[in-house]
């Protein structure tokens, strides 16, 4: 069996903290990638609703345009 000696042991630990310290970066930089992308989804959603508010406000004011040149009673 092989003797440990104290420099080894804390040569072992200091690249245990080097490794546990790179390992807290990357997982910063995921954290913050993950909420870039949370933000972008939420702003999409809202870019949705949006769209969807002006072509209803499109569609009453075609709708309004229709029943004004009398085009629904022609259609049917």
């Amino acid at each position: 069996m092989a003797v440990v000696t104290r420099d080894q042991l804390f040569k072992m630990l200091m690249h245990l903290h080097h490794e546990l310290d790179e390992l807290n970066w990357k997982m910063l930089d995921i954290n913050g990638q993950i909420k870039a992308l949370r933000l972008h989804s939420e702003a999409m959603a809202l870019d949705l609703k949006n769209i969807g508010g002006i072509l209803a406000r499109h569609e009453t004011r075609l709708e309004r345009i229709e029943r004004r040149l009398e085009m629904r009673n022609v259609a049917a």
